[in-house]
């Protein structure tokens, strides 16, 4: 029997350092904190105590979490959403081709770029605003879903770009995560689509040189 590809992964050297210091360290915070709450409980005596040392030790994560998502908001960032999302999306590109869309070329350049690269292929769909108006509803601001079969890949992305503000640079891939015929490299079963392009592209971008 061939040896699972999650096993398989383990044999690298460099990810079994990763997991056993993973382990060690999530030991180290455990005993750390049970010798701390037993420190506590032996000076005081009262488990009240332990729950006050317990909101003191948050009380800085909940105040500082605010201000690190508005500095993380202020800066220059993309986002890529991967979802299994329509069944459309397989029946005009099939099981083998996820379908990318986006609403910024350069975006949706550098994701199809790493996808070739890395043998890992996206197909890019428009993001055809004739269909806006399908996702209107009568009772309410927003519909999920159009009152017909048509282009049902482009109507799901429109929806999630509604989520999206105008000035954020987006992509959506609708993937199948599923092999039903053996290839090289990627036997019958699930499969990771988009994730080795996505890796590689994100690996691009970090490597740039920082802007000024």
């Amino acid at each position: 029997m061939a040896e699972s590809t999650a096993l398989s992964v383990l044999r690298d050297p460099d990810v079994r350092w990763y997991t056993a210091s993973r382990f060690a360290s999530s030991l180290g915070t455990m005993l750390l904190r049970s010798t701390l709450q037993w420190q506590i409980f032996e000076q005081t005596g009262s488990p009240f105590y332990l729950g006050l040392i317990g909101a003191v030790q948050f009380g800085p994560v909940l105040l500082l979490s605010p201000i690190a998502g508005a500095v993380a908001d202020a800066r220059d960032r993309k986002r890529v959403v991967l979802a299994t999302l329509t069944g459309a999306a397989r029946v005009a590109l099939g099981p083998e081709l996820p379908a990318l869309f986006a609403n910024e070329d350069g975006l949706a350049a550098q994701l199809e770029s790493s996808a070739r690269e890395e043998h890992d292929p996206v197909w890019r769909m428009p993001l055809w605003p004739g269909y806006r108006d399908d996702l209107s509803s009568k009772v309410a601001d927003l519909s999920n879903v159009a009152g017909h079969g048509f282009a049902g890949s482009i109507v799901g992305a429109l929806f999630l770009q509604r989520f999206v503000p105008d000035t954020t640079p987006w992509a959506h891939l609708d993937l199948f995560a599923w092999n039903p015929k053996e290839r090289p490299g990627r036997p019958v079963g699930g499969q990771a689509h988009c994730i080795r392009g996505l890796f590689r592209a994100l690996e691009s971008r970090l490597k740039q040189p920082a802007r000024a």
